[in-house]
Order: structure tokens, then sequence, then C-alpha cells
């Protein structure tokens, strides 16, 4: 997973009507790898925010 992928990934995932295999294979990678780095919602994992450079990164619905 690239850094522009994961970010491709992000805004497709978090579009309700978009299947995340639709998503995976659109960006060349396995739906685990997409869920290793993204949720459901297109929120950013753990492991997205340090391919990102950022730590804790947060959902912007939480507060």
């Amino acid at each position: 997973m690239t850094k522009q992928k994961l970010k491709a990934a992000m805004a497709l995932m978090a579009d309700r009507d978009n299947a995340a295999r639709d998503v995976a294979v659109q960006l060349g990678v396995s739906v685990s790898t997409l869920y290793a780095y993204v949720d459901a919602k297109g929120q950013p994992r753990e492991r997205a925010s340090e391919l990102l450079g950022k730590r804790g990164v947060r959902s912007k619905i939480a507060a």
C-alpha cells in the first residue's frame, strides 16, 4: 500500500456505494490489505497512520 493508494482508499471507502472488493480491485490490493489500512467507513487504522507519518489518527467524527 502506498500513501497515494491509501488516500484513495480512504476516500473510496467513505462512499457507502463502493464495495470493499471493488475498491481493492481498483487499487490493486487484496481486501485484507485494504482492511488492514482502513475500516469500512474509510477511517484510517493504526497501520495507515504509520504510512501517513501521523500518530494517533482519529476519526473526524469522533470527538
